[in-house]
């Protein structure tokens, strides 16, 4: 369930005062990790967190947010984690965080998507700063409850895929084709029955197909391609799907303000696959709906608007 401690302070008295509260559906996605240098794992999907229906990890609906009229609040919305560029043994990132944040509301936060190994076997990028964790080796990463679901611990060289908001990403199958991203969490909030959070997918050396990205635009993995191996396409029914993977280079990204994990690159890639950048949604009652900047797009269904943020923003309840 969301928090939120404020309550009603007055609104009959001076111009500028806190008015009146009244309760919007929200949409939370924070954006993807990334991937790093050569034959590695999938990377786990940023966080979700919604009122509308079912959030990440499975986890139930939570508390419609109270906003309070004359009160502006901040949208900011996480990037995706940049890809590294080469042979950086081991290295990647977390994506950001998205959040709404001020007036009486108590900061809502989805947090950014875990990183992921290479073949190292050194331990992943763990999502418990994150979201969704991230594919690994010797330790997968781990997501945060109520947000995202852990990766997946690799079998050998199949890699294997990145927590995504509705499942685990796919154990390296064995022995000839490497894991899909876990899939993201489909949320209906703005009439379009969007997927968000897409793990990305492992990447593949020997013979056999990379990992598909997750559905909810988790990126598609790489692969060596020497011996008819097949690289992996990335997840869909999102904002924006995420990338396709490729034939001896970095891994499909992750869908842009999809929040989708980055998939992992084939052998020698120049640099490692970029997250998804994050998204931020309210669905508000027409009849109390204010005055939003750096906003993507509005939208009305029946008596609700649907404000869209793809960057950063406000919003003036």
């Amino acid at each position: 369930m969301a928090n939120f401690y404020g309550s009603y302070v007055g609104f009959g008295g001076s111009a500028g005062g806190v008015g009146p509260p009244y309760n919007v559906h929200f949409l939370i996605q924070g954006g993807g990790g990334s991937t790093p240098y050569s034959i590695v794992n999938g990377a786990g999907a940023g966080g979700l967190r919604t009122s509308y229906s079912t959030s990440g990890g499975g986890a139930s609906a939570e508390s419609q947010a109270e906003l309070n009229k004359n009160s502006e609040y901040t949208i900011t919305i996480g990037a995706g984690a940049t890809g590294v560029t080469g042979p950086a043994t081991n290295v990647s990132s977390n994506g950001e965080d998205s959040s709404i944040s001020g007036g009486l509301l108590v900061t809502l936060t989805s947090l950014g998507g875990g990183g992921s190994s290479n073949v190292s076997g050194l331990a992943a990028g763990v999502g418990g700063t994150g979201g969704c964790g991230g594919g690994g080796n010797s330790t997968a990463g781990s997501g945060t409850a109520g947000q995202g679901f852990d990766g997946a611990l690799d079998g050998g060289w199949p890699m294997s895929g990145g927590g995504g908001t509705a499942a685990v990403g796919g154990a390296a199958g064995s022995p000839r084709t490497s894991g899909d991203g876990g899939a993201g969490t489909q949320v209906n909030i703005d009439g379009n029955n969007y997927y968000w959070g897409g793990g990305g997918a492992g990447t593949l050396h020997g013979g056999g197909s990379a990992g598909f990205g997750g559905i909810g635009g988790g990126g598609g993995g790489s692969a060596y391609c020497n011996s008819g191996q097949t690289p992996g396409t990335g997840g869909g029914s999102a904002i924006n799907a995420g990338g396709n993977g490729g034939c001896y280079t970095y891994g499909g990204a992750g869908g842009v303000n999809s929040g989708g994990g980055a998939g992992g690159g084939a052998d020698n890639a120049p640099r490692g696959g970029h997250g998804g950048s994050g998204c931020i949604i309210l669905r508000i009652p027409t009849a109390d709906v204010g005055t939003p900047t750096g906003h993507g797009s509005s939208t009305t269904i029946g008596s609700d608007t649907i404000i869209t943020w793809l960057g950063t923003g406000t919003y003036t309840a």
